[in-house]
């Protein structure tokens, strides 16, 4: 007798407790504070360890920078590749290159250098954080430089995009320059050597290698510009560069 007499006293206030929220909950009215502190304290908790946890797996951004377009390096050139991490020095990374020479130039920047005489491979930049272990790869095309335009123009002046001189205007240009057009390359591009064909009206031709003087016109490319008139055909052909094995197209003036 006694023990029902219990199960019923649980049960009656049970249904009090019950009754007590109901109100609340029929007026869409937030119970007292001191009925849902306990509730809000857990789920504060709750959130703080999942941000943690969170924070704990995340890793500060690392990133891989370098040649063109950040897709190209150039065989024959020395390039530059910088790694990135937020906020931190770069020391404690280690960087390799799939076999390849990776110099160092400032570890603590995350600046370093790679060489290679030869093209026509997939280099691999990966960057280890010792730290954490997060690793982080980049590829990258190993290419020959392109072949610059050449162009009949004024030595160290910038150049105007002009392809069609008079006589008299070809007669004050001195030199022959190199310019790529729709690639950056690291290096300045200048010619070695290269010939020069003067075709006059009569069909006679002149020719004669311009070696050396870093484009410049020598003194026999300079007397056969000088003797330029009108409707004279210039050849510029053979062209060498410093920076590239590639071949450079030929350039033909007529003069207007």
């Amino acid at each position: 007798m006694r023990l029902i007499n219990c199960s019923l006293i649980v049960l009656f206030l049970i249904i009090i407790n019950n009754a007590c929220m109901l109100p609340y909950a029929l007026m869409s009215v937030e119970p007292p504070e001191d009925m849902i502190a306990f509730e809000e304290t857990k789920d504060a908790q709750v959130l703080q360890e999942e941000l943690i946890e969170s924070k704990s797996n995340s890793h500060p951004p690392l990133t891989i920078e370098a040649g063109e377009q950040n897709k190209l390096l150039f065989a024959g050139l020395t390039n530059r590749i910088k790694i990135h991490i937020e906020g931190a020095s770069t020391r404690h990374l280690e960087v390799s290159a799939n076999g390849q020479i990776l110099e160092a130039t400032d570890v603590d920047n995350g600046t370093y250098s790679f060489f290679s005489k030869h093209a026509g491979f997939v280099v691999e930049i990966v960057a280890k954080d010792l730290q954490t272990g997060h690793i982080v790869a980049k590829v990258f095309d190993l290419v020959n430089v392109p072949a610059p335009d050449a162009y009949v123009w004024k030595y160290r002046t910038v150049f105007r995009n002009q392809t069609k001189f008079t006589a008299e205007q070809f007669k004050m240009q001195n030199a022959i320059i190199l310019q790529h057009n729709n690639i950056k390359v690291p290096v300045l591009c200048g010619p070695i050597s290269y010939m020069i064909v003067r075709i006059d009206q009569d069909g006679n031709r002149y020719s004669h290698n311009n070696l050396g003087k870093r484009g410049q016109f020598d003194t026999e490319t300079r007397k056969l510009v000088d003797a330029a008139k009108k409707d004279d055909i210039y050849i510029f052909k053979s062209i060498k560069s410093n920076c590239t094995q590639e071949e450079i197209k030929d350039i033909v003036y007529i003069m207007d």
